[in-house]
């Protein structure tokens, strides 16, 4: 090993104390470039289908793993396409704990999640979190049908083995738009299932003809989130479920078009804003402070939207990929983020983000431009966990 602790990592970057502290450290690993469905909305298959070469062998990313636990990473989500298509895949997560993985999240689809299975993801103690993107039809209608079916039966199979399932739903411009009883409806459906908490997140993709097609407005976005949010404890104590938005919905500022829809959260989300809603794990692009990603032929890459290769840790040294992508990613936000009143509690969210609040068309540098003064501000105005 180059480094035995992550402050070796971080000791080159300004303000890179922040991050030995307050962030719990993932790797994200996808696990094959197959999947057995064919999601409408989906941000990268058609991306990771014309990569070349071999998928990781298991025992290359359990060895990658092992190298990167030192480094303070030592908690694994597991993605797709499909996990299950990959074989002996929890073998591969038991391995990984065996070697001082602490915590393990593993995204499904479902369809091929059976008894056996969700018995040994118990035994294991492995988080999952299956995918299902609202209603029957909805669900259905993006990713294709009977998955909702599908699903279902496999968040039962796991709630029978007290697995604790998660669900994950994607804000399409259908949902946004459903009835309050029936989102209302939807949470009940899932926690009689067994869910232990709905998670709903903001459709990202680089494609914004997908944004077109599927994305709610952003007043429809900001109508679904506002519910949620005003009724989060109330919907949390009637159905026994965690109710969570991703930092996707709690920034909708970032895709808007005109300032009639930027006044028309600004005071709602002050009111979130002083009640803390928001946490540091919306502080900025989180690749390489939070999460490291793995794809599924060894690239370190910064995220699984944006996708930008940082070394190929089969055969690169593993300390001097992840000290790059840190090193590039573990900055205050960009230039045009510097005026918003919000910077300081969002610190520049997701650069995709970004990218659909139009920065690509207006071609700006990304590159940091704080002064040390507007450094100092940006820190000290960070509320930690």
């Amino acid at each position: 090993m180059e480094t035995t602790w992550i402050p070796c990592l971080f000791s080159e970057i300004p303000h890179g104390e922040i991050l030995v502290e307050n962030y719990n450290r993932n790797v994200i690993w996808e696990t094959t470039s197959r999947c057995n469905l064919s999601c409408r909305h989906c941000y990268y298959q058609k991306q990771l289908e014309k990569e070349p070469g071999e998928d990781l062998d298991n025992k290359t990313i359990v060895d990658i793993v092992r190298n990167l636990v030192p480094l303070g990473f030592d908690n694994v989500q597991l993605l797709g396409g499909e996990p299950f298509l990959r074989p002996n895949v929890l073998t591969v997560v038991e391995e990984m704990k065996n070697c001082g993985v602490k915590n393990v999240l593993l995204n499904s689809n479902g369809v091929l999640l059976d008894d056996e299975k969700a018995e040994k993801i118990a035994e294991l103690g492995i988080l999952p979190m299956i995918s299902i993107d609202g209603p029957v039809k909805i669900n259905d209608k993006m990713r294709g049908e009977g998955t909702f079916a599908s699903a279902l039966k496999a968040i039962m199979a796991l709630s029978s083995y007290s697995a604790g399932p998660e669900t994950y739903t994607v804000v399409t411009k259908w949902l946004a738009r459903l009835d309050h009883h029936q989102v209302e409806s939807y949470i009940q459906l899932l926690s009689e299932a067994g869910v232990k908490a709905v998670n709903f997140g903001k459709l990202i993709t680089k494609h914004l003809s997908a944004l077109e097609e599927f994305a709610p407005s952003a007043e429809e976005l900001y109508v679904f989130s506002s519910f949620l949010l005003r009724n989060k404890e109330e919907l949390e104590r009637m159905y026994d479920v965690e109710v969570c938005l991703d930092e996707g919905l709690f920034f909708p500022i970032h895709v808007m078009d005109n300032a009639q829809e930027q006044e028309l959260i600004r005071g709602e989300y002050d009111k979130f804003f002083a009640q803390d809603v928001v946490s540091c794990s919306t502080l900025g692009c989180t690749a390489g402070r939070k999460n490291l990603v793995i794809d599924p032929k060894g690239y370190l890459i910064d995220c699984v939207f944006n996708r930008k290769k940082f070394g190929n840790l089969k055969t690169d040294s593993v300390f001097q990929a992840v000290k790059d992508l840190v090193t590039e990613f573990c900055t205050p936000p960009y230039e045009r983020c510097i005026s918003c009143r919000y910077q300081p509690v969002c610190g520049g969210a997701c650069r995709l983000l970004e990218i659909h609040g139009r920065l690509a068309e207006e071609n700006i540098d990304e590159k940091l431009v704080l002064t040390e003064e507007e450094r100092e501000t940006f820190i000290n105005n960070i509320t930690v966990c």
